[in-house]
């Protein structure tokens, strides 16, 4: 009698503890407890995350944080944007980019104002053999006060024996005012340092880039914040700025580019997602008062 009673009691247990587990809070989808693939993956599974750093994870399971920028919403309400790159005008000075490879590599600098996130990073992210998706890269530079833009799509960077090599992929001119394209040109160079690859390129230029002798972009260039007397050296976007003008403020970042077939798929998951959400989540609010009368 008493070994059924103890049984019974253990089994309430079971059941009472199963039911507080379930009544916990689970940790949001780039949360440090859940990190995610990318910015992206984080839109998607929550159309309302707004703009901030949150935690990735890349291929071998190592987490990091990112900037994901929600506010930029295509016409289908589609957000996720993974930033790798920034250069802005509260750090810009003081945060070099003249770096050696290992540097490039891992990342550097404060992912809230001027950074380099890793191509090891970038990688995992937009990789051309990582993912099935197909990348869109969005650069964003500015010129004399005003930002303009130039997408590619099909972007991808090579794996880490090929020092990353670019495929800028087709450029576009999709948010308006355009940039031109710069980047074209460095389609299928592997990524170069003043130690490592075009290093005659990335000494003159003062720089770090997918340099093909030399450059006709040079986004980690030195930060000269406007008009310059030095050739080449700042941060060159050449199809608008030309070669004696250092842009004061660029973004690079990347998510998949959504073409008019899945866009349709990704509604239909981003809708089910929100519902599957609302759903657990008032069904946990139920179980809590369950709980404290027990």
């Amino acid at each position: 009698m008493t070994m059924t009673l103890l049984l019974m009691s253990l089994h309430q247990l079971q059941n009472l503890s199963g039911q507080v587990e379930a009544a916990l809070p689970v940790d949001p989808l780039g949360a440090l407890n859940n990190p995610a693939s990318s910015c992206f993956a984080i839109h998607r599974s929550d159309a309302s995350s707004i703009s901030g750093v949150y935690w990735l994870t890349d291929s071998n399971s190592n987490i990091f944080e990112a900037f994901c920028d929600m506010d930029d919403v295509d016409a289908f309400g589609f957000s996720g944007w993974t930033l790798f790159q920034q250069r802005e005008p509260s750090m810009g000075f003081n945060v070099s980019f003249y770096r050696n490879y290992s540097s490039y590599d891992a990342g550097f600098g404060n992912v809230t104002n001027s950074h380099w996130l890793g191509l090891g990073k970038l990688y995992s992210v937009a990789g051309l053999d990582n993912h099935p998706y197909n990348h869109h890269l969005r650069v964003e530079v500015a010129f004399k006060g005003q930002m303009y833009t130039q997408d590619y799509t099909e972007f991808g960077v090579g794996p880490p024996p090929t020092n990353y090599t670019l495929q800028s992929g087709t450029s576009r001119c999709i948010k308006r005012p355009c940039a031109g394209d710069s980047l074209s040109y460095h389609n299928g160079m592997p990524f170069s340092t003043y130690d490592r690859g075009a290093i005659n390129c990335a000494k003159a230029f003062k720089g770090a880039w997918w340099y093909r002798s030399c450059h006709s972009s040079n986004l980690n260039g030195l930060y000269l914040n406007g008009t310059t007397t030095s050739y080449a050296d700042g941060i060159v976007w050449s199809s608008l700025t030309e070669f004696y003008y250092s842009s004061e403020m660029v973004t690079l970042k990347v998510r998949p580019y959504i073409t008019c077939v899945n866009r349709t798929v990704l509604v239909r998951i981003v809708v089910t997602a929100t519902i599957i959400l609302r759903t657990v989540f008032v069904i946990r609010v139920s179980l809590v008062p369950s709980v404290k009368s027990q």
